[in-house]
């Protein structure tokens, strides 16, 4: 249960929301600790990849973990799920990101970034026509950073955060984006319940 109090969220078990409403801090007697959650999106599944490129995903897996200077947690949330039930829904993503890339004046980075979306869910509705029962994955990040006051654990864990972003999208050619709000604290509460079935899993992914 939150209850809010001098623009500061308390959360029960002592955890603290600032009013940037992107990160949860812990007082101890020592100093204060302060998490952020980033979601991890892949577009291509190492299913899909063949011999070579299976081998170098891995060792970019492996060349991430060595690349990253903090304690990171990773968390999956795997599921087999039926998404032959949402073929609109997937066409309808599909058709969103088809119209912004229609739309022009993009930079670089976003270009790429639609053009491996749309990829992405014309892989899904291929496998789906054939008969195929995709993975529903769901993916995040976590780092942690300690200080003897809340202000400078704050500015630790935006500079971890950052840094652990531009790691994980470079090795793994993915996107991560920090997560705020009610996506933070949907993985605040993972970390204990998780969802037990399948269409949990898809009611639960990122917004």
């Amino acid at each position: 249960m939150l209850t809010s109090a001098a623009r500061v969220v308390e959360v029960r078990g002592g955890y603290e929301i600032p009013p940037s409403r992107d990160l949860i801090i812990k007082k101890t007697p020592q100093g204060y600790y302060a998490s952020k959650f980033m979601e991890i999106r892949f577009y291509e599944s190492a299913l899909e990849r063949e011999g070579g490129d299976k081998q170098y995903l891995f060792e970019a897996f492996e060349r991430m973990l060595g690349s990253l200077k903090n304690v990171v947690k990773l968390s999956l949330i795997i599921g087999s799920i039926d998404l032959s039930k949402h073929i609109d829904e997937i066409k309808t993503k599909r058709s969103a990101a088809e119209a912004k890339k229609a739309q022009g004046k993009l930079d670089e980075a976003d270009r790429i970034r639609l053009d491996r979306e749309i990829a992405h869910w014309n892989r899904l509705l291929d496998r789906l026509a054939k008969g195929e029962k995709p993975i529903e994955l769901i993916a995040y990040a976590q780092t942690t950073a300690f200080g003897l006051t809340r202000d400078e654990a704050i500015a630790r864990v935006h500079r971890q955060a950052k840094e652990v972003k531009t790691i994980i999208a470079s090795a793994l050619n993915c996107e991560i984006e920090e997560l705020k709000d009610v996506d933070m604290l949907r993985c605040f509460e993972w970390e204990r319940f998780y969802p037990v079935t399948t269409e949990d899993i898809k009611d639960e992914v990122f917004l």
